[in-house]
């Protein structure tokens, strides 16, 4: 039974007591005076100073029996910055402003449009200051300042009695004395010389001082003479631009607004510009204390390290902190600064500004632009010396019509260029500005124009050379004066240098007009296009040229031309080719015509392709079979295509659109005749290869072996297949509690799959889901391990390169790091790690030789490393022999040494060395050709194909080996939690502690106390607990826990704090619950406030899909509507559409209730964290008198129809055409509850399966979305779903439909094939190319039939969405350290173009992270790759749970919402590098499969929400991208 209990209530003495107070009427009794001694205390603590009163409190506690006990509880001690004294909170009175009118007007200003805030992003933060404001308290107790303008009154009248100091009425403000004493006499009614103004120490004012911000928000006006109306006044005021600091937005820029618009009745600026706050290079706020301070002097100017370390001696640091200010000088600037220049460092701040919020401001980058300077320098210089002496510009800079086409090409970049700047400066799009400004000067003018130049300027033809002199000329004209507002001291160096138009011409830049796109005007699209096949050809030559290492010669290249049009241009631009490219002839091809014998070819455009001579220069030989290999492999996978067309059923048995991807995929295979020559092939048969034979280093993830080696043994199959051996281990050695234990036999000749096992444990119906994500999530980090770009290169990682001794201690240390995650209860993390050691585990015996040597077991000293590997060949060892076929089985030299394969180009294979080998290994074209793998069955991929499945054998042996080894050294219980082996969720509140939630704690309370005692030690009671508290204006901290008491005790300690106006800090505690939750959990969040962080809602929506969590919101309606209480600002009713924006993205809803409702209402907890599934609605949203469709199946029970919103009446009708309404109680279909505006029916079990209906009478205009507290509708049907009886026909699902949300309207239907065995339950299906170009979220459902042949229906009301872009992030091989610096990095992938995104970081905790990329713009199919550097503090706690978030948002695209991506990192000491013994559980297999070939048990292929591997470069390949759909507990 739960028990209130008692609070104590101090509000003299405590902030929050102080509101609840107020809102109860009690009175505030002060017990403390200013210098710390109690007072309106009884003796004997009256007078004793705090300390020594709370020691003689605890001794009369104790001397009256009545002392309990100390417990120590964690809080928050204010401590003085200066003298560490504890500061106590007194009530004081205090001079305030009353804002709120104010603020509105502010906040409307900015709303019309009449103030402009830049960059907009701010303007959200400017709302939530303006709609939130709370009265300002002015008083400052400081010695400096602006004295208050405040008099306290003495009335010498006997009719007036004396006041006291905190009575309003005996105050009284004025300019002067005499102004006061006109208002006091005015307000008592009596003649001035009765008023005294009395003496306070410092005069008869008060003695506080006006905050620093109230003066400064006059500066404005206060400057010009107000109150006065002065000339300056009249002709300075209003400004039209105020720039500076966004981290000052709400202390000085909103008070200048305020109190501009309410003293003057005008705003004090038009626009405000918010530059960013400079950081160093790694985030860190500059410090003297670090050692990072950046003075610009010294970037300037320059400075050596040892002028660094001497100012640090003439600053005022403690002699601790100079050295290790020192340090870190020496760390950041072990070379001192170099020189950079004003120039520099003023373009480079003004680049960085789309940085956003911070500039990590590294001097690196400032000496980049230095550099550029030195361009500008040397560019003009030649440029000048191109010129001659005797040079005089035209008069006007209109071209003279002769100009060629390069000529015309420059001058129109050069339009862009002054286009983008003058747009950029309007905008305050500085980095826009920049760079267009570098790109035309670095990108345009010099690596191209210049170089175009050379050979016109010393070449005959002075009429073109003089067009190119003065299109130079103009050129740099302009060119300097749109950079000198940034670099006006080079620039202007530069321009004096200049000859002038006319004598009338400006002397210098600094009244030199700025350039106009009217008055540069050269636009030339034709030329522009024209130009581009010039450079596209160029890029394909140099291409070629660095892919054969051609450095130091001129190959002639060959164009071949698709159109007469195309050969005509190429013609032209031959010349240019020629220079840019510096090669040798350039001879355009005649239609039709071949090109020379022994060419390259590469891609310049869709109508032209590149022919470069490479013979003399590389080994043609070589080059051929490697071309031959591909297009022979491509020929077998044609004929193998062709066979399958042409057999039985193939028209009846394949979609439609699988026929039509066949039929080109034939056609395509037409173009490779084994007659035609290689040099010949084309782009068409190149993109057939790369379809028909992607790359692959290692066994194969599941989808490629299902296009490109049928049969193949997966990474995924090897891992789930061991640990659901292992698994079965434990439940035959672990007999379930009050259930017959498991039986060994029952199990064989089965394909072992994980529901199975867990009905059978568990008992039937028994959810496996949880399992199945966990062992998805071991999977997929196996899976990852090709593709992460910190891990597929790395031959330590995949045993490769004969670095057989270090794979071995990696493989290990990602086990030990597997059990420091687990033992620190981050099981997404050793989940992670586990997967990265499996996958070099298995790859061990698809590398090496271990198979061809013979061996039948696994490798004894690979997980148990009590010595060294033995018997290991060198790397001078020779070990293969030459191979020139697909297979090569005996290419390996006789010799007992332990030995395994190269792959790619790093490092180099040596000599006689074995390869990797297959199609795309590089280092399978070097003698001895061929290689060893035994990745797949196919030979096209693995020279040993034949031995793959003794290859997985002993893979698999070995991955159960590492799974007993992990269960060994957790124990049963910490090897359980590390692969959720469990069928029950995990408990997840978010409460609201603010004053007005003491129902909905009291809620949360019982209901979770009702959940353990009902589920205590049954397979449904929770794993793991985690309770998240928030009150405006934090949240948190987070307690997890599996224990059930100790869950319980801290919810019990929670009580209702005070406070109650809205918003609260909801979204980032739900963001702190989703990062400590285990996935596939439901959060409940309780609460009566909006967000106030609503700006996180897209965040979280995809960390909710990220983690695969539930969250269903419990919101109360605000008491302040009904007590009388008066709000400080009016609310939105929109205000809750964040949390109906994460409950739709994650599956969950926003039910709104009343208090006395509550604690009913939260009874959905308890049923909620069952495993139910959605019954999808026909139609899917409310339509007035039509009633609502849904179908009920034999695979349900339990089934609940919600209805949710202000309903006048609703009856269900079952299939026989009986009906109940909404009445109370029970009926002939169940039994209905109300609550308030919630209803609920429990429908009676055994259901009748058919279709029912629903009819629902409400006011308003109902929605499927709840939008607020009145006339919303929502409507769900939910059920448990059952796997029936063992030997039940399996269900099967034939399609799946796709609906628009939140309209509902059917976007098409997609057909589902069977992958693997049908007892999996997995099916794929091929997204339509319609909805690949869909921008707006669609939901699925899946249809098909269960044994019976009755209709099954089922929805996942998540909505789903085609991403334009991917985000992958990466983190280091090993866990974080303190005091380290760990590298990350980040992919973007655009599926559509163009994009230009900026990246924004954020790492929880707040530790440094740095950046080498902010902003990338992207065509379609386009990536890019960055690298992030995240730095450890020293004070980071073990155990800790980094989460860092990167943030894609389009620029231009504003509907299109951001792109996520997560990474979870844990800081931990190093982990202790002893041995791992050996398990005490038998790791041979339980059960093995009877076929040759492996069943996978299960499959979970969910990717995360924009993070983790969610897609690859070959989905295009393959006509459209591919849903995974794990259907086996339906």
């Amino acid at each position: 039974m739960y028990t209130p209990g008692a609070v104590k209530i101090t509000p003299a003495h405590d902030q929050n007591d102080y509101e609840v107070g107020q809102r109860h009427g009690l009175e505030a009794i002060s017990i403390m005076d200013a210098q710390g001694a109690l007072i309106n205390v009884p003796p004997p603590f009256l007078g004793l100073p705090r300390f020594e009163a709370r020691k003689a409190v605890l001794a009369a506690l104790k001397e009256q029996g009545l002392f309990r006990g100390i417990e120590d509880n964690p809080m928050v001690v204010p401590l003085c910055n200066r003298s560490k004294d504890v500061v106590e909170p007194l009530l004081r009175p205090q001079w305030y402003v009353r804002c709120g009118e104010m603020a509105q007007a502010a906040s409307a200003a900015v709303t019309r449009g009449d103030l402009c805030i830049l960059p907009e992003a701010h303007q959200r933060t400017w709302h939530a200051w303006m709609d939130n404001i709370r009265d300002w308290c002015i008083s400052r107790q400081l010695w400096w300042g602006h004295r208050i303008p405040a008099y306290f009154i003495t009335v010498n009248d006997p009719a007036v009695p004396p006041g006291e100091d905190p009575d309003g009425r005996y105050w009284v403000s004025g300019r002067t004395e005499a102004e006061a004493l006109e208002k006091a006499a005015k307000e008592f009614g009596v003649s001035p010389d009765k008023i005294s103004l009395q003496q306070g120490k410092a005069g008869p004012r008060d003695e506080d001082v006006l905050d620093t911000w109230f003066s400064s928000g006059l500066f404005p006006f206060s400057i010009l003479g107000w109150p006065n109306q002065s000339e300056d006044l009249s002709v300075f005021y209003p400004g039209t631009l105020l720039e500076t600091g966004h981290d000052i937005l709400f202390f000085w820029v909103a008070r200048m607004v305020m109190l501009g618009l309410k003293l003057t009745g005008r705003l004090p600026f038009r626009e405000v510009y918010l530059h960013a706050i400079v950081r160093d290079a790694h985030g860190r706020k500059m410090s003297k204390s670090l050692g990072n301070v950046i003075d610009p002097l010294d970037v300037i100017h320059g400075v050596s390290l040892q002028g660094l370390h001497d100012q640090l001696l003439n600053s005022n640091l403690d002699p601790s902190e100079v050295e290790k200010a020192k340090e870190g000088q020496k760390a950041d600037f072990p070379a001192g600064i170099p020189e950079c220049g004003t120039d520099a460092l003023r373009f480079g701040l003004c680049a960085y500004t789309s940085q956003g919020r911070d500039i990590n401001l590294d001097v690196n980058r400032i000496l980049g632009y230095r550099h550029f300077c030195n361009k500008l320098w040397n560019a003009t210089k030649f440029a000048l010396r191109g010129l001659g002496k005797g040079f005089v510009p035209s008069p006007t800079s209109e071209p003279g019509g002769h100009e060629s086409l390069v000529d015309r090409w420059i001058l129109s970049r050069l339009t862009e260029a002054v286009r983008l700047s003058n747009q950029g400066f309007q905008a305050y799009d500085f980095p826009a500005v920049t760079t267009a400004q570098y790109s035309f000067w670095l990108y345009e003018l010099c690596d191209v124009y210049l170089e175009c130049l050379k050979p016109v300027l010393n070449g005959v033809d002075q009429v073109a050379a003089e067009c190119a002199r003065q299109t130079l000329y103009t050129c740099l004209d302009v060119g300097l004066r749109l950079l000198s507002p940034f670099m006006p001291f080079v620039t202007e160096e530069l321009f004096q240098r200049l000859p002038r138009r006319t004598p009338q011409a400006p002397p210098s830049l600094c009244v030199t007009h700025y350039p106009e796109p009217l008055e540069c005007s050269w636009k030339d699209p034709e030329a522009e296009a024209a130009f581009e096949l010039a450079l596209s050809i160029t890029r394909a030559v140099r291409s070629l040229r660095a892919d054969y290492s051609l450095t130091r010669t001129r190959p002639d290249c060959f164009l071949e031309v698709a159109d007469e049009a195309t050969g005509a241009l190429a013609s032209a631009v031959s010349s240019y080719v020629q220079t840019l490219a510096s090669a040798g002839i350039v001879a355009v091809l005649a239609l039709g015509a071949s090109a020379p014998q022994g060419c390259a070819v590469a891609l310049a455009s869709d109508c032209c392709s590149v022919h470069l001579q490479l013979q003399g220069l590389v080994d043609p030989a070589r080059e051929l079979g490697k071309l031959q290999a591909k297009r022979d492999e491509a020929q077998r996978q044609a004929q193998r295509l062709r066979e399958r067309r042409a057999a039985s059923g193939y028209p009846v048995k394949v979609p439609l659109k699988v026929q039509e991807a066949d039929e080109a995929k034939v056609h395509v295979s037409a173009m490779l005749p084994a007659d035609v020559p290689l040099s010949h092939l084309g782009p068409s048969v190149l993109l057939l290869l790369q379809l028909l034979l992607p790359p692959a280093s290692a066994f194969f993830p599941n989808v490629w072996s299902l296009l490109a080696a049928p049969g193949s043994i997966t990474h995924q199959d090897l891992t789930e297949e061991a640990a659901l051996n292992v698994t079965l281990q434990l439940f035959l050695e672990q007999p379930p509690p009050g259930r017959p234990p498991l039986l060994l036999e029952d199990f064989l000749g089965r394909t072992l799959l994980a529901d199975d096992l867990f009905a059978a444990y568990f008992g039937p119906g028994s959810p496996s889901r949880r399992f199945r994500a966990a062992l998805g999530e071991v999977s997929r980090a196996n899976a990852a391990q090709d593709f992460l770009p910190t891990s597929r290169n790395d031959p330590d990682l995949h045993f490769d390169a004969e670095r057989l001794g270090q794979g071995r201690t990696r493989l290990v240390g990602a086990l030990q790091e597997t059990l420091v995650a687990a033992r620190a209860l981050d099981h997404s993390l050793a989940r992670q790690r586990l997967g990265a050691a499996l996958h070099a585990l298995q790859d061990f015996y698809s590398h090496s030789n271990w198979v061809e040597m013979g061996r039948q077991q696994p490798h004894p000293q690979l997980l148990w490393p009590r010595q060294e590997l033995q018997s290991l060949a060198q790397v001078d060892d020779p070990t293969c022999s030459d191979c020139e076929e697909l297979s090569c089985p005996g290419n390996l030299l006789g010799f007992t040494l332990l030995t395994s394969g190269y792959f790619g180009t790093h490092p180099s294979k040596p000599p006689g060395k074995c390869s990797h080998g297959g199609h795309f290994d590089q280092s399978s074209s070097q003698p001895p050709r061929g290689g060893i793998n035994k990745d797949s069955t196919s030979p096209g991929f693995s020279p040993h194909h034949m031995l793959h499945l003794q290859a997985a054998k002993l893979a698999l042996l070995a991955s159960i080996q590492a799974f007993s080894l992990l269960r060994s050294r957790l124990g049963d219980r910490g090897f359980s939690r590390l692969l959720d082996i469990t069928p029950a969720s995990s408990l997840s509140f978010v409460l609201d502690t603010t004053g007005s939630m003491g129902e909905e704690i009291n809620a949360a309370k019982i209901q979770a106390r009702r959940i353990v005692e009902q589920r205590l030690g049954s397979p449904m009671e929770p794993s793991h607990y985690v309770l998240v508290p928030f009150h405006d204006p934090g949240f948190g901290p987070v307690f997890t826990t599996s224990d059930p008491d100790s869950f319980w005790k801290q919810l019990n300690e929670l009580h209702a704090l005070g406070g109650g106006d809205e918003p609260e800090m909801c979204l980032s505690a739900l963001e702190l619950a989703l990062l400590h939750t285990p996935p596939l959990s439901d959060i409940f969040v309780f609460t009566d406030a909006s967000p106030k962080d609503a700006f996180l809602t897209n965040q979280v929506e995809a960390l909710t899909q990220e983690r695969r969590c539930r969250v269903t919101f419990l919101v109360t309606e605000d008491p302040s509507r009904f007590h009388g209480r008066a709000r400080r600002e009016v609310l939105s009713p929109l205000r809750f559409e964040p949390y109906e924006a994460v409950a739709l993205a994650s599956g969950g809803e926003v039910i709104f209730t009343k208090d006395q409702y509550i604690r009913d209402v939260a009874a959905i907890v308890g049923d909620s964290i069952a495993d139910l599934v959605t019954l999808p609605l026909e139609p899917s949203v409310v339509v007035p008198e039509r009633p609502l469709v849904f179908s009920v199946d034999g695979r349900l029970q339990r089934v609940t129809v919600r209805i949710h919103g202000e309903v006048s009446s609703f009856w269900i009708r079952n299939p026989a055409g009986v009906s109940q309404g909404q009445e109370e109680g029970d009926g002939p279909l169940g039994h209905t509850r109300r609550f308030g505006q919630f209803w609920m029916v429990t429908m009676n079990d055994p259901l009748q399966t058919g279709t029912w209906e629903i009819q629902v009478t409400a006011k308003g205009i109902p929605r499927v979305r709840v939008q607020g507290l009145q006339t919303q509708l929502l409507v769900e049907v939910t059920g448990l779903g059952s796997r029936g009886h063992p030997g039940d026909p399996l269900p099967h699902f034939s399609h799946v439909v796709l609906r628009g949300v939140p309209q509902g309207a059917e976007l098409g239907q997609v057909p589902l094939e069977p992958v693997g065995p049908q007892e999996r339950g997995l099916f794929a299906a091929s997204l339509p190319p319609t909805l690949l170009s869909t921008a707006g979220p669609f939901s699925l459902e899946i249809i098909g039939q269960d044994g019976a042949g009755q209709g099954l229906h089922r929805a996942a009301p998540q909505p789903c969405a085609v991403v334009p872009v991917l985000l992958e992030l990466s983190g280091p091989p090993s866990l974080l350290a303190p005091g380290t610096k760990a590298p990350l990095s980040l992919h973007i992938a655009s599926f559509s173009g163009p994009r230009d995104l900026d990246l924004r970081t954020s790492v929880n905790p707040s530790f440094t992270l740095t950046s080498n990329l902010s902003r990338v713009s992207l065509e379609q199919n386009e990536s890019a790759w960055g690298r992030l550097w995240l730095e450890v503090p020293d004070s980071a706690a073990p155990d800790s749970v980094v989460m860092v978030t990167v943030t894609a948002t389009d620029r231009e695209a504003s509907t299109v919402p951001p792109t996520h991506a997560f990474l979870r990192l844990l800081v931990l000491p190093p982990a202790p590098q002893n041995q791992l013994p050996a398990p005490v559980y038998s790791t041979d297999p339980v059960l093995t499969t009877t076929s040759p070939t492996l069943h996978p048990s299960t499959s979970v292929t969910r990717g995360g929400a924009g993070g983790g591997l969610v897609g690859n470069p070959w989905w295009g390949t393959v006509g459209g991208a591919l849903i995974l759909l794990g259907l086996a507990s339906c």
